[in-house]
């Protein structure tokens, strides 16, 4: 089960951790089954926390907002890879 909820996390450390918080309030199997909608169920946390480490989506909009214009456009081209990539296909020119 815990596999599971790794691999529908995409197995990204912060999404895991706040996961694996919730399993102070919730069970291991309610986690999963709230996990369909996986940012809803990792939104909140500790008021006490700087905005940016609220959600998990504070989180990546800030990580974003830190890059540099060639970064962002690195990082839209290999979202372009579904199931990650090699080096080489990275590296790769586009074509238009």
């Amino acid at each position: 089960m815990i596999g599971k909820i790794v691999d529908r996390l995409d197995g990204l450390p912060l999404a895991i951790e706040l996961a694996a918080a919730r399993v102070r309030a919730m069970s291991v199997e309610d986690v999963d089954r709230r996990l369909a909608d996986r940012f809803t169920l990792l939104r909140g946390g500790d008021r006490a926390a700087p905005d940016r480490h609220r959600t998990l989506l504070a989180v990546i909009d800030w990580s974003w907002n830190l890059l540099a214009e060639p970064e962002r456009r690195s990082l839209r081209r290999l979202a372009l890879f579904p199931d990650g990539f090699t080096l080489e296909a990275a590296d790769r020119p586009r074509s238009r």
